[in-house]
């Protein structure tokens, strides 16, 4: 469970973080300890007549926050460059975001059919771990796959499980075996 969370601020005009001037980041701390993902961080930009750029960062969860300010170290020529470079690359940035976005949602995925594995009966659990691992193998041996190819991927693995069992659904089995001792 984290109970922190990093905010980093970029200035550009590129759909990757990556491809972007860090400008400035900065920590929260004694945010309501959650799982990765799950704290809710508002963000607000707030730009001033001189350009210099105020970044607050508040958690939903606990009301905690930090406020960073920073001015462009970037010349107005500079600028430009970016901008010119952002349209030049537009394709190329799409299909790089594009894939990443694939990445992540078979990661997900792959969480999901661990977090499964733990919920399902014997058999079921095997057939989630068996997916989970060839999900995770596979991504590791095609680290250039194309989104296309990710989402296949995804496809298929969710094709090889059983439907994927809801904290709900898995206790209600739970209270419906109880009952049933000759199983």
């Amino acid at each position: 469970n984290q109970e922190s969370a990093t905010v980093k601020v970029f200035q550009g005009e590129r759909l990757m973080a990556k491809n972007n001037h860090l400008m400035g980041s900065f920590q929260i701390k004694g945010i309501s300890p959650a799982p990765r993902g799950v704290p809710q961080i508002q963000v607000l930009f707030k730009v001033d007549v001189n350009g210099l750029v105020a970044v607050e960062a508040t958690d939903s969860g606990s009301g905690k926050g930090e406020v960073l300010k920073v001015a462009s170290e970037l010349s107005h020529e500079r600028i430009e460059e970016m901008i010119q470079e952002s349209e030049s690359l537009e394709k190329e940035d799409q299909k790089d975001f594009a894939r990443a976005e694939a990445k992540m949602a078979l990661k997900l995925f792959i969480r999901s059919l661990h977090h499964a594995a733990e919920m399902a009966l014997e058999d079921d659990a095997s057939t989630f771990l068996a997916a989970a691992n060839e999900g995770a193998d596979w991504l590791a041996a095609n680290a250039d796959a194309e989104a296309e190819e990710i989402h296949e991927k995804r496809e298929e693995l969710e094709g090889n499980v059983p439907e994927l069992p809801t904290a709900k659904a898995a206790s209600a089995a739970e209270v419906d075996m109880e009952g049933h001792d000759e199983l």
